[in-house]
């Protein structure tokens, strides 16, 4: 984070490609923590059973979270259909794209 920055929000969506085998998970992660304890606290995370039919979108969204100068973010999306598994970029006005955004606070 730049100084000066004392809070944020951060938002992702991710769109995987139809399979409805597994899980499909997303999760974010603060200066590298493993999602346990308080690195994890506010974090925004989400798991979902898919269906084959579609794509799936998973949205996650945090808590405003406390920053300092040099911390980072991490977005983690984690599939286990048993098969190379696409993450959608989208292209176009309407396509479903896959991001992860962070909102300055203060």
């Amino acid at each position: 984070m730049t100084a000066g920055v004392s809070r944020a929000r951060l938002g992702a969506n991710v769109a995987f490609a139809a399979n409805a085998t597994g899980e499909r998970i997303v999760r974010m992660s603060k200066n590298g923590g493993s999602g346990g304890g308080t690195t994890f606290a506010g974090m925004g995370w989400v798991n979902f059973t898919p269906i084959a039919t579609d794509i799936t979108l998973l949205q996650a969204h945090s808590a405003p979270i406390a920053v300092t100068a040099g911390g980072y973010f991490e977005l983690r999306v984690w599939q286990d259909s048993g098969a190379a598994l696409d993450v959608q970029a989208g292209s176009g006005a309407i396509a479903h794209k896959s991001f992860f955004a962070l909102e300055v606070l203060a």
